[in-house]
């Protein structure tokens, strides 16, 4: 028999040979819950004395199988799927109201967050978060963040690692039993043993969409900054205007306020009008008689008649509110009246309060006019 002869003979062995393992091969790489072949998923634990506690992902969820000792994969060549369910005690939940527009800045805003109310880092912890879908309100949308120290996951990993089992996911156990947040604290694995020369074309075909997808990326990022940026110029030139517009009405209202300020400086200053007159009802004896009163803004005219005249001028320097008080006109002699007519000035010191019990009326004589007062 030649050797043509026998190898198309053995053709067909060959044929079936390679098309069985290339199916094996695809059906290794699709999870064994979507083609509805293969052992079911486990879900591991670590228990108390450092040992690890499985149970299928059925059973988990129906409750109806109690946890069984995890047995050690390591002489297996390919590595088993599992899914790592922590325990409560070893996740950090957190609920925290976010704004929905930043839905795409979730993970970003979160891990900021983070970092300012808690003195977790985001390089040692694992996180995750759910948005809750059914938050009625609109603007404002609840989440609910699941943190696990990194160190302590890690180890985890290792572990199972060295048993033979590759971990797809990582989840919080909480309530009921048996159930577990919707989160996965592992969002990406690495699992270069699942490949094989016939995906290199998909890798090619999906580095290009990458890359692609990441040059979109920066022109949008770059085009929100661009964008980003010229609102805040003119938000920023905005604001630089009103800032000049409140300081120069408030440079006015302050030269506004000093004006009035001195006005009721100026008029505190002087002494009332009635205060004026009680003075000189104090200071001036009873004997004297005034015709005239003349209250300027520093001085006070007055004009009369007394006995004697001459004397009124230190009668009135003795005031606390009059000073520099001179006759202004010669004295002269009235024989009707038995008295001496004068017109004396005196200047106005400002305000002081008076002794209440040391003033009093004005003396007015019945059947004389009374004294006009000029003011200006």
């Amino acid at each position: 028999m030649t050797v043509g002869a026998t190898l198309f003979r053995d053709a067909p062995h060959r044929l079936w040979t390679w098309w069985v393992s290339e199916l094996a091969s695809v059906a290794r790489r699709i999870a064994p819950r979507k083609i509805g072949i293969g052992a079911p998923e486990l879900i591991v634990s670590p228990s108390d004395d450092g040992s690890w506690l499985a149970t299928t992902a059925r059973a988990t969820l129906h409750g109806t199988q109690t946890p069984f000792p995890l047995r050690d994969n390591s002489d297996l060549r390919r590595p088993k799927s599992v899914r790592l369910r922590l325990a409560q005690s070893d996740c950090f939940i957190r609920n925290v109201d976010m704004p929905s527009a930043a839905r795409r800045d979730m993970a970003r805003l979160l891990a900021l967050d983070l970092e300012r109310a808690t003195p977790f880092k985001p390089s040692d912890v694992y996180a995750a978060f759910a948005v809750d879908s059914h938050q009625p309100r609109s603007d404002f949308v609840s989440v609910q963040h699941v943190v696990a120290q990194r160190h302590h996951i890690d180890a985890m990993l290792a572990d199972l690692t060295a048993r033979g089992y590759r971990t797809t996911q990582i989840d919080c156990a909480s309530e009921p039993p048996g159930s577990a947040l919707p989160v996965n604290l592992l969002t990406a694995v690495a699992n270069a043993d699942g490949r094989s020369a016939s995906s290199k074309t998909s890798l090619a075909v999906l580095f290009v969409a990458s890359v692609a997808l990441l040059a979109s990326a920066a022109g949008i990022a770059i085009s929100r900054q661009d964008a980003a940026l010229d609102d805040l110029v003119r938000k920023t030139t905005e604001a630089r205007a009103v800032s000049q517009a409140r300081r120069a009405a408030q440079q006015t209202a302050d030269a506004i306020s000093a004006q009035a300020n001195a006005v009721v400086a100026l008029t505190n200053a002087r002494p009332s009008m009635v205060a004026l007159l009680n003075e000189l009802a104090r200071v001036l004896p009873d004997t004297a008689w005034l015709t005239d009163i003349k209250i300027d803004h520093e001085t006070v005219d007055i004009s009369g008649y007394a006995k004697p005249a001459a004397s009124l001028v230190a009668t009135v320097e003795q005031s606390s509110i009059f000073s520099d008080a001179e006759l202004t006109s010669a004295v002269t002699r009235d024989d009707a009246r038995d008295r001496e007519r004068f017109n004396l000035r005196a200047r106005i010191t400002p305000a002081q309060t008076v002794d209440a019990s040391k003033t009093h009326s004005l003396d007015i004589n019945p059947g004389r006019a009374l004294p006009s007062v000029v003011t200006p």
